[in-house]
């Protein structure tokens, strides 16, 4: 069981509960500015900002119940763990440096830092030249540099998602996508 003497439970990270604070009014805001689009176009940003909202307060009140299990197994937590002194390697151990809370927990500045690079550069160019141009040139962007793939599967994956954007969008559903301002 979860939060028993036996099995410790992680302290909450503030740098967890500060993302999902910053996704929850990034939903709120997105939210808000839909609503003077008109209903056809609004009406998918509105369903995805709702579910990201949602799940951003989930997260928030799993941080929460992840605070009260850890501080109930700091105060019945036994002074002395048996289990401190073995010597034999865990394979869990191996396996936990490859989880994803390990990758997020160990990344430098500077990873940080080109990610929020690339997301900020899909942002812009989103509002510069729109969806049907900025996914594709940046997925074939983000696979040949950050991906180091080559230049046939980054050209064939940006030409794919163009496509798959603008039938299933422009052409099926006649949902107005957002064009850019050039």
């Amino acid at each position: 069981m979860r939060g028993s003497a036996a099995e410790p439970v992680p302290a909450v990270r503030g740098g967890d509960v500060l993302i999902a604070l910053i996704m929850l009014a990034v939903f709120v805001l997105a939210y808000v500015y839909a609503q003077q689009w008109p209903f056809r176009a609004r009406f998918f940003p509105e369903y995805v900002s709702v579910a990201g909202a949602a799940f951003a307060v989930l997260k928030l009140v799993g941080y929460g119940v992840q605070l009260r299990w850890h501080r109930a197994w700091n105060r019945q937590a036994p002074e002395s763990d048996p289990a401190a002194g073995k010597t034999e390697p865990d394979p869990e151990d191996d396996q936990a440096d490859y989880s994803l809370e390990y990758v997020f927990g160990t990344a430098t500045r500077r990873e940080w830092a080109a990610a929020l690079g690339w997301i900020a550069a899909f942002f812009v160019s989103l509002w510069l030249v729109g969806v049907f141009i900025t996914v594709p040139l940046f997925a074939f962007a983000y696979l040949r540099i950050a991906g180091k793939a080559g230049w046939l599967a980054a050209a064939a994956y940006a030409a794919v998602a163009g496509a798959v954007l603008w039938l299933a969008f422009y052409q099926l559903l006649y949902v107005p996508m957002p064009a850019g301002v050039f």
